[in-house]
């Protein structure tokens, strides 16, 4: 049995024996705690659903003595459930409690010298361990160990054909993460990590990045890292003060541009956290090349890319370096915890296309809750019958197929039963259906926006400054502006391989050197194409003479900028004049924040992070075209100009709205398939709309097809170039977009 991934019509296919991988893809936690819960029935039902391929939670002797027999028990229960069904084993790499007990070289190390215990969550179990560090050098050779005694012992199974591909998990919840938050602790004088493990690979880091006059590997205390976590927080409870200079002062703690890192003193605190998670990818680096010497026709995977946090997790950081090796043919990651309700969407927590670029396949974990939850999850993502679950598994489902992606369907539920209604599973056989025809047909992308933001720019800024940027952006405004969109990380800009779009949206350029400034430039002048630049983009560059100037903004963007960084200012603004884009847009509306309510799908709570600015970055600059003004000040806030064969748009705000973006993205001449702001995706020809709210809903195509409903099996036109028909809220349709160019004969049309 070969597995291996290989790149058609642009996207890439996990391929199995010289054929694309058909079904769809289950992982149910049935071992926890070392108890086993396997129902034979139900996986025999995801079976006959088209589920063919199974990760298996499982964990190696390194972490429990009787794991083997656990891990074959439940893939004999799977094989006879499902007899043709592949697995990936998906196997912790935790060290027992006695290991780290004896091996304290191998825990993280604090500054006061102690070594601290850790409430270790794993998919498997939860225990009190040492507080192990993935850079453990001790660590990565007896887990090491374990792990190829493991995967030895399935190849002399008589299943061992089955297994096409290993998942290394480790960390906290398996997933790659610090068994320890880096922000814990943070009012003691301790702070880590200052093991030895870590200091070798922080020294590596930094004679990789910059030579032989690479500098020492200085680990800054509590008092210089923090302000990447706390500064946005610190403003965020000044809300009940009066507006004036007195309540409101500049968020530091002496080392620090406002928000930002202050990079002429104390450049080392971003290399830290950069080479924090440059470590973590050498330790999977690691673990993959143990397997792939072992069994070189099997996939490998690993959580990684992650989006939030990412100046804790370290997840984020070493990216680059896994999409490059050879070692790694897919990365997963689950979606975004925030407005996961119907009506609501659930954002990919990384930047899935960058993957494509590197023949690496992404798999959405999609742990989407269901009306079979407990009343914490039913209430918190809203999924209170079958008919709210249907609506939010079409609405991923379409999101994971339109995108070019894999997913796993997660069911969290100790023994299964998360997917286990009528309802549901008939809905998983159609998708089954249709996933098989889309890969048949062969997929393929054609968006036209493109979403980049900056690895070491997204670090190089707090914590809230960033997130809002990015992780806000995609959760509230951009799955709603009605045309899809693409996502990378800005290095890839650089890449031949990478499409032409015709916008590109900066969410986190705060520190582009010059060879980052130049490849951008060079790759917005190929069809003068449209760059969206938000708040700071382009303020730090590490080869200027002032490494933290607004001339930086200027020659990056075009617009001469000025800041103001007396106090902090909210960051809001209206439009203003009469260019094109403000057209159609709200007078006197307050653009720069959400207009709909944030919600957590974790916690039933609401919550608003204000999206403060500090410094305020403003324009006046004459050679362009002010269209919106801050609310506070009257400064300009939003600006156009043509620059260097390119549209530039200069935004001061953290955060934009739906329709704004929508204005620019039509003014920069994207196909723009919805005007009201219900969730739109599209791609390998297929759209699929998940209402926001009830009402008709009007679809323009950018060509004449006939839109097909795959689970309504019914055409709703045929040969029109618009559609409309009314839905509810929370509702979703995925239509196949048969063209003239399409065969007749699909297989979508059974």
């Amino acid at each position: 049995m070969k597995a291996y991934v290989e790149t058609r019509n642009k996207i890439p296919t996990l391929m199995i024996d010289g054929k694309p991988y058909m079904g769809t893809t289950v992982t149910v936690a049935t071992n926890i705690d070392g108890i086993l819960r396997v129902d034979k029935a139900y996986y025999k039902r995801l079976g006959k659903a088209g589920v063919r391929l199974f990760f298996l939670i499982c964990d190696t002797a390194f972490t429990r003595d009787n794991a083997y027999a656990l891990f074959k028990e439940e893939a004999e229960a799977i094989l006879e459930a499902v007899p043709d069904a592949y697995i990936i084993p998906r196997i912790g790499l935790q060290p027992k409690r006695e290991w780290t007990d004896a091996h304290p070289e191998a825990m993280i190390g604090w500054s006061d010298g102690k070594k601290r215990l850790t409430i270790l969550p794993t998919e498997s179990y939860t225990e009190e361990i040492g507080a192990y560090s993935l850079h453990s050098i001790e660590w990565r050779c007896d887990a090491g160990k374990a792990l190829l005694d493991f995967v030895k012992r399935i190849d002399r199974e008589p299943f061992a054909d089955r297994i096409i591909g290993y998942f290394p998990a480790a960390g906290s919840t398996s997933e790659w993460l610090p068994s320890m938050n880096l922000t814990i602790f943070k009012d003691q004088a301790a702070y880590y990590d200052t093991s030895e493990n870590f200091c070798v690979a922080f020294n590596a880091y930094l004679k990789n990045k910059y030579g032989e006059q690479a500098p020492k590997p200085i680990i800054p205390d509590n008092s210089l890292r923090y302000y990447v976590l706390d500064f946005d927080r610190e403003v965020s409870a000044l809300r009940g003060g009066r507006p004036n200079h007195e309540t409101r002062g500049i968020p530091t703690n002496g080392t620090s541009d406002g928000v930002f890192a202050d990079i002429e003193n104390n450049r080392q605190t971003v290399d830290f956290y950069m080479a924090w998670g440059d470590a973590t990818a050498d330790s999977i680096l690691y673990f993959a090349g143990i397997l792939k010497e072992a069994f070189p026709n099997k996939l490998v995977g690993v959580f990684s890319g992650y989006t939030r946090v990412v100046h804790q997790g370290g997840n984020f950081t070493g990216l680059r370096k896994l999409l490059q090796s050879p070692l790694i043919d897919f990365c997963a990651a689950p979606g975004d915890y925030e407005n996961r309700q119907p009506g609501g969407w659930e954002p990919l927590r990384t930047p899935f296309d960058s993957y494509r670029l590197y023949n690496t396949l992404f798999f959405a974990e999609d742990d989407t809750r269901t009306q079979n939850e407990n009343l914490y999850y039913r209430s918190s993502h809203s999924t209170y019958t079958e008919k709210d679950g249907i609506s939010c598994i079409k609405r991923n489902f379409g999101r994971n197929l339109c995108s070019g992606n894999q997913a796993w369907w997660f069911d969290q539920m100790h023994g299964g039963g998360r997917f286990d209604s009528s309802g549901l599973l008939a809905v998983m056989e159609r998708q089954a259906e249709i996933w098989k025809t889309a890969m048949e047909s062969g997929r393929e992308k054609k968006s036209e926006i493109a979403l980049i933001y900056d690895t070491e720019s997204r670090i190089a800024a707090s914590h809230d400054t960033s997130h809002q940027s990015v992780t806000l952006m995609k959760n509230f405004s951009l799955g709603r502006m009605g045309a899809p969109y693409d996502e990378y990380l800005l290095e890839d800009m650089e890449n031949e391989n990478m499409p032409d779009y015709k916008l590109y949206i900066f969410a986190a350029a705060y520190m582009l050197n010059d060879k980052k400034c130049a490849f951008v430039q060079k790759k917005l002048q190929k069809n003068n194409a449209t760059a969206l630049w938000l708040y700071g983009a382009g303020y730090m560059n590490p080869d200027s003479e002032k490494k933290m100037d607004c001339e930086n903004m200027r020659v990056l963007t075009g617009f001469s900028v000025k800041k103001r960084a007396d106090y902090v200012f909210d960051g809001f603004f209206r439009i203003c004049g009469n260019h094109k884009i403000v057209q159609g847009l709200r007078k006197n509306h307050i653009y720069g924040k959400s207009d709909i309510p944030m919600e957590s799908s974790t916690a039933i709570n609401q919550y608003e992070p204000r999206p403060f600015a500090c410094p305020l970055f403003y324009t006046e600059d004459e050679e362009a075209e002010i269209f919106g003004r801050y609310c506070e000040g009257e400064d300009g806030a939003v600006g156009i100009k043509t620059y260097k064969g390119f549209t530039s748009i200069w935004c001061g705000a953290k955060f934009l709205q739906p329709d704004f973006i929508r204005s620019i993205a039509a003014y920069a001449g994207c196909h723009i398939y919805s005007w009201d702001e219900d969730v739109i995706y599209t791609g390998s020809g297929y759209l699929t709309i998940h209402a926001t709210e009830s009402g008709n809903k009007k679809i323009l195509f950018p060509k004449t097809c006939s839109p097909y409903e795959v689970y309504e099996r019914n055409f709703y036109a045929e040969n029109t170039m618009e559609l409309q028909f009314e839905m509810e809220e929370g509702e979703t349709k995925m239509f196949y977009l048969k063209t003239m160019d399409c065969d007749a004969e699909n297989l979508i049309l059974r």
